[in-house]
């Protein structure tokens, strides 16, 4: 047997676990969207709580076959070594490969104690467990694989579902380590992982040469097995191979709880057991908007584990994106004449989204600056009201826009301005300037303060918008001039304000009404009736107030 000295300051492993292996670890965020989280974290370390081994922790060697034959680097274990260790099961085997080749992981148990029975590699006739072999296995690197019993099952996800069941006791002497093969010894490549000394000999240093056609250990190729120390094979190597066994306690992991803000918020099954199994998750759904703090525990079979890393989450709504207005632009003049009030006014702005994936629902607001103080008609959108992609428009005719803003003036200085909501919050669409709205004119060269159109009989329209908020436009004609009286009630029948009461000329008539009492104080969202009486006729409609 040869073997290849390595730098050691290339390479030096420390062996020792946290007191939190119970604890489950790497809790993080996986998804925070519509105030929707969702958690991940790895199982935890618990498998690798305790171990035992002869090597001591560094790995300044390559050890390999100076003819490239298969090759058995165990260690063993008497009755008095595991004798504290008693009651654990071994869960996994770690092991350092220094170049490339493919290791096997084997686990011998010999159940006549001081015969000192020597496992047989030609047909591992008492393997107790494996692992899954590595092939072209990196050099320069630390291994843990998951042992399983020998005669394992795998789902149809390739996951071994008889992970190792052999449990200490005081009446077992077990064998473990890997059957290297396949690496080039002609190029001193030595693959199997050393430490510095001293030997434990007949213990940290086992060595089992295999004769055959280099084939799996499985295969009946290997048809002699011959058992020796390191030190037996080169006096001069006197060092343990680089081999350790990891112990869980008897216990078995059950649940994971879940708390936010130290309240536990959820239980779910621990279902992450299989052989590459290596992390759980769990979508806690909808959670309160703010800031919020997690952690996760492990539940067994007799104690809860301490938390997990604590993780900060800020559950909060993003508001719609920005975007922009575009028609009618920045201080643009329509203009309209008398056999035009049927003309067709378009207001388009840039479609917008939310990052949160919500419907995005939009109101358009105009305002009449002339009036004091300036009056502004606002109405929520509905999808059937909008054209939209890649922008949106909302076609107004000019008739509906004189009567919603109570114009009656041949200049007419108007402002409009969009909001977009996603439900919870809002954007106001941007502009040049930083109240967020266009300016524009109206301009009717027939039209002055003086101007009635003509009515031919007496009509009571619908009031526009409804529902509404904050304000609405109560429109009608009158064929001829008369006392007219508009009064608005609640669904009890009781008087809310007093609108109009006076002596008015004949004419298309518009009268605005804000959602106040005759005291001038708010009134509450809700249904309101309106009368209008005009000489013999008494006309009445209904409305609906948002908040």
């Amino acid at each position: 047997m040869n073997v290849k000295i390595i730098i050691s300051a290339l390479l030096c492993f420390t062996i020792g676990f946290s007191q939190e292996s119970y604890s489950p670890n790497n809790l993080s965020i996986t998804n925070l969207s519509l105030f929707n989280v969702s958690l991940a974290w790895d199982i935890p370390e618990v498998y690798q709580h305790e171990h035992v081994t002869h090597h001591n922790g560094a790995v300044p060697y390559g050890i390999g076959n100076g003819d490239g034959s298969a090759v058995g680097y165990f260690q063993k274990l008497s009755p008095e070594m595991l004798e504290l260790h008693s009651g654990k099961t071994i869960n996994s085997m770690t092991f350092n490969t220094m170049w490339e080749g493919s290791f096997q992981p084997l686990v011998f148990v010999t159940s006549a104690v001081g015969t000192n029975l020597e496992p047989d590699l030609t047909n591992l006739s008492n393997c107790m467990l494996t692992g899954p072999p590595l092939v072209n296995a990196t050099p320069w690197t630390q291994h843990t694989v998951k042992l399983y019993n020998y005669n394992y099952q795998e789902n149809a996800m390739g996951e071994v579902t008889t992970l190792s069941s052999l449990t200490i006791n005081p009446n077992i002497e077990v064998w473990f380590g890997v059957i290297v093969s396949d690496y080039n010894a002609s190029a001193q490549q030595f693959a199997m992982g050393a430490d510095d000394g001293p030997q434990v000999e007949g213990f940290g240093n086992l060595v089992c040469y295999l004769a055959g056609d280099g084939q799996s250990p499985t295969n009946s190729g290997y048809y002699q097995a011959n058992w020796t120390t390191l030190t037996q094979s080169n006096p001069a190597l006197t060092y343990n191979f680089a081999l350790r066994l990891d112990l869980v306690e008897d216990n078995s992991l059950i649940n994971y709880n879940i708390y936010e803000d130290g309240t536990q918020i959820r239980t779910i099954i621990a279902s992450c057991n299989g052989l590459n199994c290596q992390t759980e998750n769990a979508a806690l759904g909808m959670r309160p908007q703010g800031n919020h703090e997690y952690h996760v525990t492990s539940v067994f079979s007799d104690f809860e584990s301490g938390p997990s890393n604590m993780i900060n989450v800020e559950v909060a709504n993003t508001q719609p994106n920005e975007f922009t207005l575009i028609e009618p632009n920045e201080d643009e003049v329509l203009s309209f004449s008398q056999t035009e009030l049927s003309e067709i006014i378009n207001f388009r702005w840039w479609d917008t989204d939310d990052i949160d994936g919500q419907s995005i629902a939009y109101e358009l607001r105009i305002c009449n600056d002339n009036q004091e103080p300036q009056f502004c008609w606002s109405t929520p959108l509905e999808q059937s009201d909008i054209t939209i992609g890649p922008f949106c428009r909302v076609q107004i005719e000019v008739q509906n826009l004189i009567d919603y803003l109570d114009i009656n003036e041949n200049e007419n200085n108007l402002s409009w301005t969009v909001v977009a909501s996603d439900g919870l919050d809002e954007t106001q669409s941007t502009t040049e300037n930083e109240t967020g709205y266009h300016n524009f004119s109206l301009n009717f060269d027939f039209l002055d303060s003086d101007y009635e159109p003509v009515a031919d009989q007496f009509r009571l329209y619908p009031n526009v918008p409804n529902p509404f908020n904050p304000a609405t436009a109560l429109r009608y004609d009158l064929p001829q001039d008369e006392f007219v009286t508009i009064t608005i009630y609640d669904m009890l029948g009781n008087i809310v304000r007093n609108l109009v009461h006076e002596y008015q000329s004949l004419g298309h008539k518009s009268v605005q009404w804000n959602a106040t009492n005759n005291f001038g104080k708010s009134v509450s969202a809700g249904v309101y009736l309106y009368t209008i009486v005009a000489g013999d006729i008494s006309k009445t409609q209904k409305m609906i107030l948002l908040k």
